[in-house]
């Protein structure tokens, strides 16, 4: 009896340690997914609605290649002096979430109508129809072009994005001189998903 009874505690013992052993995996596996894949982010301020409210918990993409970025992309970045590498890395940087307008090489143009037009490496020039854009109400672009730091024209880098808040009335954007190009080493990733429901308290 005691051989019988050795043999099922054995058992039990093996299946307890594939237990811990699956739970340790999916731990492994989640950390992994959360620190290197996606990341959630909540949304601060006003600057990104009607699209993106405060509160709003969304995934990002953290391994998105730069060269994959696409126009009208959501983002988060933070600011980055490319002149000084240890500002990459600076925890206390806020976040930014903000939509991709402008590519790397291209030169941006605000009309005295508020409009925006780029002009592309093959020399065109195009007026952007920017269909997420919205003032506070939430109807059309509505924004405000006599501020100092706003720029009629922007020549951005081959590795800049001129970025922009959905909701320009409120949202401080490319439009800075601290934000005017925002360096492809300083995003973290592109928008990849919304969360629905709330587990607790993501920052």
């Amino acid at each position: 009896m005691s051989v019988i009874k050795n043999i099922l505690n054995l058992n039990n013992l093996i299946e307890l340690l594939k237990y811990i052993v699956l739970f340790l995996s999916i731990l492994v596996i989640f950390t992994f997914v959360k620190k290197y894949i996606l990341y959630p982010v909540e949304v601060k301020g006003a600057s990104m609605e009607k699209n993106l409210k405060e509160g709003d918990v969304f995934y990002v993409n953290l391994v998105t290649d730069p060269s994959h970025y696409k126009r009208y992309d959501i983002i988060v970045f933070k600011p980055y002096d490319k002149d000084d590498p240890a500002t990459k890395n600076d925890e206390s940087k806020e976040l930014y979430v903000k939509r991709i307008i402008g590519m790397p090489g291209e030169i941006i143009y605000i009309s005295e109508n508020d409009e925006i037009y780029v002009e592309g490496k093959d020399g065109q020039k195009t007026l952007l129809e920017d269909s997420y854009a919205s003032s506070p109400n939430g109807h059309g672009i509505n924004w405000d072009m006599t501020d100092d730091n706003i720029y009629e024209t922007i020549k951005l880098g081959d590795d800049e994005f001129f970025c922009l808040g959905d909701n320009r009335n409120v949202s401080r954007d490319s439009r800075s001189d601290k934000l005017k190009g925002i360096h492809f080493q300083s995003i973290l990733g592109r928008y990849a998903f919304k969360k629905h429901i709330n587990f607790g308290n993501n920052k």
